[in-house]
């Protein structure tokens, strides 16, 4: 079993954050289409986790770089 823990979303369009997600070890879930609650903008979110496997390999390079 494979323990993951849902950390972020971010609308499709902002290349530049899903390219942070995806370099930082955090994996692609799935999408949905969301409303923004400020102006009734329909977009599609994508959400990301991070596996317990992939949280691990980040705490231990954090850690070796200090």
């Amino acid at each position: 079993m494979i323990l993951c823990l849902r950390i972020c979303k971010c609308d499709r369009r902002n290349i530049s954050s899903s390219k942070l997600q995806l370099s930082c070890g955090i994996n692609y879930s799935h999408s949905e289409e969301t409303i923004k609650k400020k102006d009734n903008e329909k977009f599609i979110a994508d959400f990301y986790e991070l596996t317990k496997e992939n949280y691990l390999k980040l705490n231990r390079s954090h850690i070796k770089n200090k």
